[in-house]
């Protein structure tokens, strides 16, 4: 659907006015991608969790209905095309065998399971077999010799990357607060919520950004953002406090949008027109095969961790550690009031180990947050891999160069002397 709804409006608008159209688009993207898990969490605690899905029935009929009463096909899309079957069969094999693998991995422990690695090798040959399907084909479902496009490529990269932190944080944030912190679904949606804020004054203003600045800078400085908001969440503790989770979420709207739309302009510029609806296709095709990869290897990155840290600090629990014993002394003097000596050490030992379980998970959502974060940082020097236009270039110039002495002199004579004309006419 995102591919054939950014088809539709590269075809629907002019030039001039696809950057707002796609400007919009990227609003009700973002703001209700953001949305989601506050409206999905008040679901959840005030009524079935099935609701979830059944509340998408009324609103597809109703986005059937719109689409057919307002969206025309268009002449030159009428006609009958050569669909490459082979390709399309390869394609939703790979699709549905990965994202089984990626769904059910963690739970059966990844490729210990005989059928978890079965399948995972099917995925493979099916995406080698489309990609070489893809190449040699005369009439391809996706054109992937996009990628020879140097700004296609590198676009594509960006824009999947930030899908990466994006989406990140929409998974690992809910899970901390509710495992953790005690936080209810509507809560922690909550929590994500003033991303929105941001995201809407940032799309009031993008526009004019882009036309000043160079969008090369405008995107690094959108990856500082986006690492800045997640290297926050590297201080996490268990004491943290509501507006400690919400200010992050404010930076990471100011740098998605810093980033989305800039990249937006910049990856379909340097195609061939008859290239756009494929170019798009990939470009979607590969962001959201990266969402449904980085919502795995998100849970499965605080799994591992927390294991990790959970054998190097049980080190700490032993009985040579002073520390410890004085705290497992305390405890027990503690839960023995009204009980006996064995349910309070029991009671004591597994408190303890609790509070273990609880440390290593913690400590392993900071090693995650602080690996995103130094992701974003990295990729902030591939932005200016971007080819750009001689236009582009000027304002480049013009943010980091002094004028020249006369330059700025004949500035200040031409509009000294355009004054003077204005105040003779009048």
């Amino acid at each position: 659907m995102t591919p054939l709804s950014q088809s539709i409006l590269l075809a629907a608008f002019p030039p001039d006015k696809r950057g707002i159209a796609m400007s919009l688009y990227g609003i009700a993207v973002m703001v209700f991608a953001i949305l989601g898990p506050t409206f999905g969490g008040f679901i959840v605690d005030n009524a079935d969790w099935q609701w979830i899905y059944l509340v998408n029935i009324p609103v597809g009929i109703l986005s059937i209905s719109l689409v057919h009463a307002n969206i025309e096909e268009l002449e030159s899309r009428k006609e009958i095309k050569k669909t490459d079957f082979l390709g399309m069969i390869s394609l939703v094999l790979w699709l549905l065998s990965m994202q089984i693998v990626l769904d059910k991995g963690q739970q059966y422990n990844w490729f210990d399971c005989a059928w978890i690695s079965w399948l995972a090798g099917f995925s493979v040959c099916a995406f080698v077999f489309f990609v070489m399907r893809e190449l040699e084909s005369s009439a391809p479902l996706i054109n992937l010799r996009l990628f020879k496009d140097r700004n296609f490529l590198i676009g594509t990269i960006l824009a999947s990357s930030v899908n990466m932190l994006v989406f990140s944080t929409i998974v690992l944030v809910p899970q901390f607060l509710q495992n953790m912190m005690g936080y209810t679904a509507i809560l922690s949606g909550y929590a994500l919520a003033p991303r929105i804020i941001s995201c809407v004054f940032m799309m009031i203003i993008i526009n004019s950004l882009m036309k000043i600045f160079d969008n090369r800078i405008l995107i690094a400085i959108g990856f500082f953002f986006l690492g800045i908001s997640t290297l926050f969440f590297i201080n996490l503790n268990l004491r943290i406090s509501f507006i400690y989770v919400a200010i992050p979420q404010v930076l990471m709207g100011v740098g998605v949008i810093m980033t989305f739309i800039p990249i937006s302009s910049l990856v379909l510029g340097t195609l061939p027109k008859s290239e756009l609806t494929n170019g798009s296709s990939l470009h979607n095709l590969c962001k959201s095969t990266m969402t449904a990869i980085v919502a795995s290897v998100a849970s499965t990155l605080v799994a591992r961790h927390t294991q990790m840290h959970q054998v190097y600090l049980v080190k700490n629990l032993d009985n040579l550690n002073l520390i410890f014993q004085q705290r497992f002394a305390s405890l027990v003097h503690t839960f023995i009031a009204g009980a006996s000596t064995t349910f309070a050490h029991t009671k004591t030992n597994m408190y303890l180990y609790r509070s273990l379980l609880s440390q290593s998970r913690l400590m392993a959502y900071v090693d995650v947050f602080a690996i995103f974060a130094l992701i974003a940082f990295l990729l902030i020097p591939l932005t200016f891999c971007f080819k750009t236009s001689i236009k582009n270039m000027l304002k480049l110039n013009s943010c980091f160069r002094i004028k020249p002495a006369a330059s700025i002199a004949a500035i200040i004579g031409k509009q000294w002397a355009r004054r003077r004309n204005i105040a003779e006419f009048l």
